[in-house]
């Protein structure tokens, strides 16, 4: 009985050209994407005029159907932030914040040589790709 011999595993320079085969292919994707969601988002804005116009709140095509819902979203202005966080803290409300910081702002007390309490670094990798 004759015995193949297993595959060689694809060197380093394989490896890297597939993956930049692959980010080429996400960057056309998301190329159309972005088109696509342009498109879409002036579609869905034409409908909803159309509704309003109407007064009605949904419509319905051969096989779908579409309704409008409102949806209610919270901001603090840039101006108004400390007077917030402020509050926020002071009545014990602290579940109204995110629970994240800000690295690049952390990255900067740290090179500054600033203390901060309970914040534990940690460093991701990751690949750079570059044509030669």
């Amino acid at each position: 009985m004759a015995t193949t011999k297993p595959a060689a595993p694809p060197s380093i320079g394989e490896l890297i050209d597939k993956l930049v085969h692959i980010r080429d292919q996400r960057r056309l994707l998301a190329e159309e994407d972005k088109k696509l969601t342009a498109q879409y988002a002036a579609l869905e804005q034409n409908v909803i005029d159309d509704l309003d116009k109407q007064q009605l709140t949904g419509g319905r095509g051969s096989g779908f159907t579409a309704s409008v819902t409102d949806k209610t979203t919270f901001s603090v202005p840039e101006a108004n932030w400390a007077t917030f966080v402020a509050y926020a803290v002071k009545k014990k409300l602290t579940h109204l914040l995110y629970k994240r910081v800000s690295n690049p702002a952390c990255q900067e007390q740290l090179e500054l040589k600033h203390e901060l309490p309970g914040v534990e670094k940690f460093t991701s990798r990751s690949l750079s790709l570059r044509k030669l």
